[in-house]
């Protein structure tokens, strides 16, 4: 009886340690940009493997990647690339499994991937403005958690940090638009050249004989 209990004691101590909290960091959500609209980009999923040890030797600890809470808990079916892993579904709630080799101890945690569409609209190549006249260029993001900034010529427009902006100089224009939700960046450039219209003649007089 008593070795049975002995023996009962022992598994639950090994059970007991390979279930033990380790003390990871929370990884942080990856935000990538949706350049093509399609929800889809490559992540590298390795950029959280420093935040969960923090200051923990590396060479202790094993980081694995997995698709499902069951498989991070049963430390099956691990992303085999973790570098670059392709998204398929947005948002996405990836796991990560830290596992201590020295005792089998580990601990799961999770962190969402993000592909945040691009919404500036499509601006034409070209704007044509008239000697004095100016174009107002609009993003559409009036109120959008959004920080902008324009170019003119590859110089920074320190003042213009509305969504749109008033062109009445011809040359190549940008903005940039950051995301604050995340490290998302979105660029469009555009040129504005001045059209010249000539000066219309006044026209000659017209004489019409009336035979009746």
């Amino acid at each position: 009886m008593k070795k049975t209990l002995l023996l009962i004691v022992i598994s639950l101590f090994f059970s007991f340690k390979t279930y033990s909290q380790i003390g990871i960091g929370q990884p942080i959500d990856l935000i990538m940009c949706d350049n093509n609209f399609d929800g889809i980009a490559t992540f590298d999923l390795t950029v959280n493997d420093a935040i969960v040890l923090g200051s923990q030797n590396p060479a202790d600890f094993i980081i694995t990647y997995h698709e499902t809470l069951l498989d991070a808990n049963n430390g099956t079916n691990a992303i085999a690339v973790s570098t670059t892993y392709t998204n398929v579904s947005n948002p996405q709630t990836l796991y990560i499994r830290v596992e201590e080799l020295a005792t089998g101890n580990y601990e799961t945690t999770s962190f969402q991937l993000m592909v945040e569409a691009n919404l500036l609209p499509n601006f034409p190549n070209v704007y044509e403005i008239c000697n004095g006249s100016s174009v107002v260029v609009d993003t559409g993001l009036e109120g959008q958690p959004f920080e902008i900034t324009w170019y003119q010529d590859g110089f920074y427009l320190q003042d213009e940090t509305n969504p749109y902006f008033v062109v009445n100089q011809p040359g190549v224009y940008g903005v940039l638009v950051y995301a604050l939700s995340g490290n998302c960046e979105y660029y469009e450039s555009f040129e504005v050249i001045e059209t010249q219209y000539d000066s219309l003649s006044n026209p000659s007089s017209q004489e019409i004989c009336d035979e009746d």
